[in-house]
């Protein structure tokens, strides 16, 4: 194809609609938006893993008795600002994810799409809602950090290499279960403090290869060579059992 030499007619598609089965005894309301789980049956939509956002609620269903359907729209809404991950008038041109079914955020736990932010409408976002949601990538970078002993109050450090959000943090278990008691990990960004930051291993029956993790809920946004650390804590006194950690940074 070659460039327009002359005007021509572009149609306008305000919004498309979509029709969903509803999951059993769940109950969506006008105005609110709308997710898909893998069956795929509509519910409310939340912050849960595997959900796929498909629009906003153009009616209020109750499936009580199981059988309806809901119908969407997608195009652009003013959704909640989340009061934790705020949008703000930077955040245009970003995707939002979902905080719950009338709440958008800037992250959030499970990284569910809800749309792309086209500003701000007072405290609302304008959101535009599509079903396959990539006009603007979303980067996901781990950092490997090894805690080689979780005794005492050592102190390791890793350098983040991306700017972003640490969206998770992750330990496992390595070497040896834990013998005397718990251990913490607590993490920080230079000298501030992470909030929800921080990791406890408990000691009653641990064993090599345990997961544990921590959700951070703020003060988690890092910049590119800023220092992160991680402080053991707690009352483990047994030098032999260690830690891997996997910090999840979302951009």
């Amino acid at each position: 194809m070659t460039a327009a030499a002359a005007d021509r007619e572009a149609v306008r598609i305000d919004s498309l609609a979509g029709n969903y089965t509803m999951k059993n005894t769940v109950k969506i309301y006008t105005g609110t938006m709308v997710c898909i789980d893998g069956t795929p049956e509509a519910l409310p939509a939340a912050d849960t893993a595997s959900l796929k956002c498909v629009g906003v609620a153009q009616e209020t269903v109750d499936n009580a008795d199981d059988g309806e359907t809901i119908e969407t729209k997608r195009g652009v809404f003013a959704m909640v600002n989340s009061s934790t991950h705020a949008c703000d008038a930077t955040t245009e041109g970003d995707v939002v994810y979902v905080e719950d079914d009338q709440t958008v955020a800037t992250t959030s736990s499970e990284l569910v799409k809800a749309g792309v932010c086209r500003g701000m409408y007072g405290d609302l976002v304008l959101v535009e809602f599509d079903i396959d949601v990539e006009l603007k990538e979303t980067r996901r970078t781990y950092l490997g950090l090894e805690a080689e002993a979780l005794d005492g109050s050592a102190v390791y450090y890793v350098v983040s290499p991306v700017a972003g959000d640490i969206t998770k943090i992750y330990s496992v278990l390595e070497q040896a279960a834990l013998a005397t008691g718990d251990a913490t990990l607590t993490f920080s960004i230079g000298a501030a403090a992470v909030t929800g930051g921080v990791i406890t291993i408990t000691q009653a029956g641990s064993a090599v290869g345990d997961v544990d993790s921590a959700t951070p809920t703020a003060a988690n946004t890092v910049a590119v060579g800023d220092v992160i650390k991680a402080v053991v804590g707690g009352t483990n006194t047994d030098a032999s059992a260690q830690a891997r950690i996997m910090i999840d940074i979302t951009s």
